[in-house]
């Protein structure tokens, strides 16, 4: 019915997604958001919230929240930053140091879940148009 819809396949490809990412994310004990969050904190120490914001995607409040959980699973911290105490700048606790292995290989594994489906030519023809259509509708 819905077949030539771009926002039922969209969600429904998401829908379809999110099933393969949280069944690996299920062993680190993350939800992918969380996960990818921790990573990247992880990758570049010191990141503020702002600078999360920006390479996840997100809007600053969901990132608040999702850094919340992490905190309350005390896997991160927050601080103030020396040359401006409004900006907060987030480490990995040593808990969120130990957990990147586990992380690592859940992406990994996402991604050979993937392979298994679906042509690599496809995922990386996706990610370039769904990237593109994002700037041109973001601009």
């Amino acid at each position: 019915m819905f077949e030539g819809c771009l926002f039922f396949n969209l969600n429904a490809l998401v829908r379809d997604l999110n099933k393969v990412w949280d069944a690996q994310f299920d062993e680190v004990g993350l939800t992918p958001p969380l996960g990818y969050m921790l990573f990247a904190i992880l990758n570049e120490p010191g990141l503020s919230q702002k600078e999360l914001a920006q390479h996840l995607y997100l809007e600053r409040s969901t990132v608040t929240r999702f850094l919340d959980s992490l905190e309350a699973k005390s896997l991160i911290k927050r601080e103030a930053a020396t040359e401006d105490a409004r900006v907060i700048r987030v480490t990995a606790s040593e808990k969120g140091r130990a957990l990147k292995p586990k992380l690592a290989k859940a992406m990994k594994k996402v991604g050979e879940a993937l392979e298994g489906r679906v042509a690599n030519q496809d995922v990386d023809s996706l990610m370039k148009v769904s990237s593109k259509v994002r700037e041109k509708l973001r601009s």
